[in-house]
Order: C-alpha cells, then sequence, then structure tokens
C-alpha cells in the first residue's frame, strides 16, 4: 500500500493526537455518564446488529439482563462500603480538603446588626420589653393608641417633622439647604 507524503504531512501539521484512533483510550475518560453512554451501547449492541429486528432487540434484551445479573453479582461480593474508584477520588478529595479554609455561619449575606437595647432593658434578654414604652399612631401622631385603633381615621397620615440643615461657607453664601 503506497500512502501519499502530502496527506502525511497535513496530518502531522494538524495534530494527530485530536483526530487519530490510536492515540484514544478504549475506556471511557470522564467520570460522568452521560458522555459515554451512546458509544457503551453501541458497543453493547454491535453483535445484534446484523440480524432481523426482532431477534436483534431480543438479543439486546439478553445481554442487558446478563450484564445486569453480572453486576448484581460483582456488588453482592464486593466487601468494603465504597469501590476502588470511589475510593481514589475521595483520597484525591481529602488530599485537597487540607488547604481549605471554612468560615463557620456565612452564607455571603451581610450579618445582621444587633439591635440597640434601652435603658431599662436587661441585656442577657432576648425578648424585647413593652414596659414604660408609649405608643404613637401612624395616622394622626397622638400617643396612645395605633394607627389601627385610630379614631381619626379621616385624618391625614402624621409624618415627623424633618430637621432642616444649611451649609453655609466661610463667605456666608448658602450653599445646599435639605429638607
Amino acid at each position: 500500500m503506497k500512502s501519499d507524503i502530502r496527506l502525511h504531512e497535513a496530518i502531522v501539521e494538524k495534530n494527530p493526537k485530536n483526530c487519530s484512533l490510536v492515540f484514544c483510550t478504549p475506556a471511557a475518560s470522564c467520570v460522568d455518564v452521560h458522555n459515554n453512554i451512546s458509544e457503551s451501547f453501541n458497543n453493547a449492541i454491535d453483535p445484534a446488529r446484523y440480524v432481523p429486528l426482532v431477534e436483534m432487540l431480543e438479543t439486546i434484551r439478553r445481554s442487558a439482563m446478563i450484564r445486569i445479573e453480572m453486576r448484581k453479582q460483582k456488588a453482592k461480593n464486593h466487601k468494603g462500603r465504597f469501590t476502588l474508584r470511589a475510593k481514589e477520588f475521595i483520597e484525591l478529595e481529602q488530599k485537597k480538603l487540607k488547604f481549605c479554609k471554612f468560615f463557620p455561619g456565612s452564607d455571603g449575606r451581610k450579618p445582621k446588626p444587633k439591635r440597640k437595647k434601652g435603658r431599662h432593658e436587661s441585656p442577657a434578654k432576648k425578648r424585647v420589653s413593652r414596659e414604660r414604652r408609649i405608643m404613637h399612631c401612624g395616622h394622626c401622631g397622638i400617643a396612645g393608641h395605633n394607627a389601627s385603633k385610630c379614631k381619626n381615621s379621616g385624618a391625614e397620615k402624621f409624618k415627623k417633622p424633618r430637621k432642616k440643615t444649611s451649609f453655609i461657607e466661610e463667605d456666608g453664601i448658602e450653599s445646599m439647604t435639605q429638607d
């Protein structure tokens, strides 16, 4: 058989490890099942492809049942908790785990600020004390009742007056006033 030198040079130029079967491994190189499932299925049904459809399906069924029984016996005879391949992955992860740092109680959010306790509240107690607190209405602003019990329901909603601040420059000109 005569080989073409130009073809050989073109393949070598394109990196033969990507396109030649010689450099491929017969087993799957990935742990994920879904990446190699079609190749495994095609390999399993290869002998059955050359017979009629019904016989082909029957052959595939028999080979699947044999494979299931074989794996069942293998799992039954296994004494350890994990398989050898799983043990290798666990050991590798344990080595990587040595270099990890753990920060407890953090889910990526800022922690809630602690509520300031009143002068009359105990610092040890968790519950809010309502003693000596004056309740004000949200509608009218009068002390002694809240908005749900307000008799002045027609009144406009009470707004606290805001402090006016002004920033005056040295030359006496007012530069900014906040309402």
